[in-house]
């Protein structure tokens, strides 16, 4: 007759019986595994290329960056400077394998997306170590990149809300101005071309008079130099990115002359 698959197994003495599979207990199937410790073993896997040779190659990376997204903001959260380092590492690895522009705008209904976008914002601004600063401004642009046309502009739109940081601002105006700019020289419908970057660039753009200059240099530099950029190339004849007609409307600004204080007569 058939025989039963045989499994060796450690018994003291040194010696080593083969007995029927059928008579071990069934391997338990939930196992609770803690997040950190997963997603340390997927950076060894994908990062440093352990047991790469038994993985399978046939994943695609954007398949491969969906289901790795929780392993990394599992390590950027944490506060060790070592750990987050392996989650910028894991994250710099699975973006490395995604085509530019190849992930669809509706994957940004998965919150974790954006969240990982907070997360570099986050370590850009707040991190006490200039190394993971460094690193995590050129992984931001990154994982913005990997998305289509319309998931940047999500993107953009949700990363302009969240952050307040005047060096944030600074670095998204400078993308948003470089992303229209490359949609000018293709000459297609895009949605950087039109009224729509002004509309959502409109809440940065603002200036109110109790503004901390000095706090607020980098932002207010990077304002006018997208504006500069915009009427130089964008003339009122063109107007595709359509800055003429906000610009026409007089409104009161820190530029306005200064009021005039009533005094002593002399």
């Amino acid at each position: 007759g058939s025989r039963k698959p045989l499994r060796r197994v450690k018994v003291p003495g040194n010696i080593f019986p083969l007995i029927p599979l059928t008579a071990l207990p069934p391997p338990t199937l939930a196992v609770s595994l803690p997040p950190v410790g997963l997603s340390c073993f997927a950076y060894l896997l994908l990062s440093e290329g352990l047991c790469a040779s038994y993985l399978p190659a046939v994943v695609r990376g954007n398949y491969l960056l969906q289901i790795s997204i929780n392993h990394t903001t599992a390590l950027l959260q944490r506060p060790e400077k070592l750990v987050i380092l392996k989650g910028l590492s894991l994250l710099e690895t699975l973006i490395g394998r995604v085509c530019p522009f190849s992930l669809p705008s509706h994957l940004l209904d998965d919150k974790q997306y954006l969240s990982q976008a907070e997360l570099l914002t986050n370590l850009m601004v707040t991190c006490p170590h200039k190394t993971v600063r460094r690193q995590s401004v050129p992984l931001l642009l990154g994982l913005v990149k990997c998305f289509s046309e319309a998931g940047r502009y999500r993107m953009y739109q949700g990363l302009l809300r969240s952050t307040g940081h005047a060096g944030v601002l600074e670095l998204l105006i400078h993308s948003i101005k470089n992303e229209i700019d490359q949609a000018l020289k293709v000459g297609k419908e895009s949605l950087f071309v039109g009224s729509n970057p002004v509309l959502f660039l409109d809440r940065v753009m603002s200036i109110s008079s109790d503004m901390d200059l000095m706090k607020e240099s980098n932002r207010v530099m990077a304002i006018l130099n997208f504006l500069r950029y915009l009427l130089i190339r964008d003339t009122p004849q063109d107007n595709q990115v359509r800055p003429w007609p906000s610009l026409l409307v007089p409104s009161a600004t820190p530029c306005s002359p200064p009021r005039l204080v009533s005094g002593p007569q002399w």
